[in-house]
């Protein structure tokens, strides 16, 4: 955050908030410290980001994980956040209303908006209580869509010519929430650098938030090695006239869209590939009211009905979407593009299928020494069977049920250690789950990996639980060093392994069924040692970058080699 955008903003804020009673909040790092002289305390980015010799009862944080603050001790009554309202999460607004904070000033596009939090929390309370009723009743997710379906398809008829952009040829955007170490971001990465090893210079990405979570960047890095630009989405106001109007749309939804627009109108790409439903809708939704040519929206799931993070914007606008010849709809399972097609209402073909692909690193073994050293690093004997798995610790992954799996795999082989690779808000609660079971000594919690090569080739078996998946790249990826896999039939998961040759499907997340399926790669030595040649050459032929970029290309309108003209 520059000095002058968050001075200004906290400026314009304070006549809202009533500065002397209120606290400053800084979601990101400050380049430099705005006069606070004004405001009972501060809460800056992180712990480490208090700047030295700040007074201690002035100052407080942002933890991350679990999207939750520490605030300052003196009283206040207000909360000026200079940041948008997508980066207050629920447990912040909790917080705040325990130690007696009733309203935020948060940025809009348009400048500063101030809100109750008992107002905040009876929408998030609202939402909650719609996705649980929708889940189970297509009445109301048609009801509460259709007025918003309307206003999305009018906003973009009616878009003005003034805020629609002069498209930049063979300029491409990316999009995404973030670049934490997830599936859908490695597939980013992989797009990014082959299109520019392709011939295609102009590409960027850009996210709502650098992280998710934790402060490691490994792609991040990545990028800036091959000199792709990676851009935060805006945090404060807007100093754009040309911004088109979101009239008619939920705030919650209108603010980003605003925002997403800003940012196009200043790249000006040809082609927007958004990933992932919330900023695919957001973005492009944007995309559709500034002007730009080609629109790729690229989901990675089973439709988001059937996830905590659904909300009730996603299907009106994606159908609105749905209707121009210029949107192009993927999924990256032909299991995920089905339900979407469903839960849309759209015709099958609507939604085209992109397989993941590998990147050469991944399908290049994992080095013997780096593999021991794991292994000894945590205290895991070289002949002990490890069963393991990368995953971010949400609900939709089951890591309860993993964690009982490992108990019955246990019970039967005591020697069985069990590696988890990445992290989450349930880390606490697998933990916990894991001492209950007696196993928390044998269960290794090592947290994310920038390579997760040598833990992939140190496991005798990959374990994944998942109640709802897309087509999960950590599946391909174990594959690749040659191990076999156990997987629930979630989602597009089936569809990442050779069935019964290269691993096991099995119809339920049901631990002892999993456990037994486990079992028989661990004591069968022979079936292992096949699997291990058939799951190397399976992924070599399906899930190849070759093909995955020439897909994507033809979806862009490009040509598949060269400089893009």
């Amino acid at each position: 955050m520059t000095r002058d955008g968050v001075s200004d903003f906290l400026a314009a804020a304070a006549t809202l908030a009533g500065a002397d009673q209120a606290i400053a909040a800084f979601p990101l790092p400050l380049a430099t410290q705005p006069d606070l002289a004004r405001f009972a305390g501060a809460v800056f980015a992180a712990e480490d980001q208090v700047p030295a010799g700040f007074p201690a009862g002035r100052a407080g944080f942002i933890h991350h994980p679990p999207y939750d603050w520490t605030l300052p001790a003196g009283m206040a009554r207000s909360i000026v956040f200079c940041g948008p309202r997508r980066r207050i999460a629920a447990p912040m607004l909790k917080s705040a209303w325990r130690r007696g904070i009733r309203r935020i000033v948060y940025a809009t596009p348009r400048g500063p908006k101030a809100e109750s939090i008992a107002k905040m929390l009876a929408r998030r309370g609202l939402e909650v209580g719609l996705h649980r009723v929708a889940r189970v009743s297509r009445w109301l997710d048609d009801r509460e869509g259709r007025a918003l379906e309307k206003i999305a398809t009018d906003l973009i008829a009616s878009s003005p010519p003034g805020c629609r952009i002069a498209p930049v040829p063979g300029r491409i955007q990316l999009a995404n929430h973030s670049l934490s170490m997830g599936g859908a971001e490695r597939q980013i990465v992989n797009t990014l650098v082959g299109l520019k090893q392709r011939g295609f210079p102009d590409v960027a990405l850009a996210c709502e938030r650098r992280h998710d979570y934790g402060s490691d960047d490994p792609f991040g890095a990545t990028l800036q090695r091959h000199g792709i630009d990676v851009a935060e989405l805006a945090g404060l106001p807007l100093d754009d006239p040309g911004l088109p109007s979101g009239e008619g749309l939920p705030h919650s939804l209108g603010d980003d869209v605003l925002f997403w627009a800003g940012l196009l109108r200043q790249q000006r790409p040809s082609v927007l590939h958004a990933w992932q439903d919330a900023t695919a809708v957001k973005a492009g939704l944007a995309a559709a009211l500034v002007g730009v040519p080609r629109i790729v929206l690229a989901a990675r799931n089973q439709a988001p009905l059937r996830f905590a993070y659904w909300l009730p914007w996603m299907r009106p606008v994606y159908r609105a979407l749905a209707r121009l010849p210029n949107v192009v709809m993927t999924n990256n399972s032909a299991a995920g593009a089905r339900d979407y097609a469903r839960w849309l209402d759209v015709p099958e073909d609507r939604i085209q299928v992109i397989y993941n692909a590998l990147s050469p690193e991944a399908l290049a073994p994992g080095a013997p020494p780096d593999v021991a050293a794991l292994r000894a690093r945590h205290g895991i004997a070289p002949d002990a069977p490890l069963i393991g798995a990368i995953f971010r610790f949400y609900d939709e992954k089951n890591p309860l049920v993993w964690i009982a799996t490992a108990a019955a795999v246990a019970a039967r082989k005591p020697e069985a250690r069990f590696l988890l690779v990445g992290d989450g808000p349930m880390r606490s609660a697998m933990q916990e789950a894991a001492r209950g079971a007696g196993i928390a000594d044998r269960v290794i919690f090592v947290g994310e990996m920038a390579d997760p090569k040598p833990a992939l080739a140190a496991m005798q078996v990959f374990l994944l639980t998942s109640r709802d998946e897309g087509l999960p790249n950590v599946v391909i990826e174990a594959q690749a060093q040659g191990i076999p896999v156990v997987t629930t039939r979630a989602g597009g998961a089936p569809e990442a392994i050779d069935p019964d040759q290269s691993g096991f499907v099995v119809d339920r997340a049901d631990p002892t069924a999993l456990a037994a399926r486990v079992l028989r790669v661990v004591d069968d030595k022979t079936w292992a040692a096949t699997a291990s040649e058939r799951a190397r050459s399976f992924v070599a032929a399906r899930f190849g970058a070759a093909r995955m970029l020439d897909e994507t290309l033809r979806h862009y309108g490009m040509p598949a080699g060269g400089v893009a003209t």
